[in-house]
């Protein structure tokens, strides 16, 4: 069983039939956990509503987990303002809660995000990456390799997903 690509779509569809608590489109975004096993987008998703408000379904919208349930389920790395591998490896290392003693360099990364404790249940954890566009275009050598690093962490940890909003940041 392999996890899910990092790179994810999302879209501002409105869930249907709408469900009690589930922000609407277009107040909401989409994000495609992926389905390990599953030829196309499978059912697992991930819904952003604004600021850090996340809600998680395996099942393609019958059921969903969200609000102070979802925190454990949901990291957002925001990149926000970062411009170099230095600042990229210190916001992982706020928004992960990793050590102090981190070593803020590819092969720490790639062996923190492997070590990361996945909450029980079928839901894993989910990082979604906001704000990464500038980071990329500013870094295009650097961000292969943070990309490389996702990926390579998300092929070793079924239960990981590593997400890019490519729909904005809210």
């Amino acid at each position: 069983m392999r996890g899910t690509a990092v790179t994810a779509s999302t879209h501002a569809a409105a869930v249907r039939p709408p469900r009690a608590g589930v922000p609407a489109a277009p107040a909401r975004h989409e994000y495609t956990a992926g389905t390990p096993g599953s030829r196309d987008r499978g059912a697992r998703r991930v819904v952003a509503g604004r600021g850090d408000e996340f809600y998680y379904t395996d099942d393609h919208y019958d059921t969903f987990r969200g609000g102070a349930e979802m925190t454990q389920f949901v990291v957002t790395l925001d990149l926000d303002g970062v411009t170099d591998k230095s600042a990229l490896m210190d916001r992982c290392a706020d928004a992960l809660g990793l050590p102090d003693w981190f070593g803020r360099n590819w092969d720490a990364l790639a062996d923190s995000l492997t070590d990361l404790q996945a909450p029980p249940g079928d839901g894993g954890l989910q990082i979604v990456v906001r704000n990464w566009r500038p980071y990329a275009e500013a870094r295009p050598q650097e961000w292969v390799i943070a990309q490389d690093v996702f990926a390579q962490a998300v092929d070793q940890v079924p239960a990981l997903s590593v997400l890019l909003a490519l729909g904005g940041s809210s």
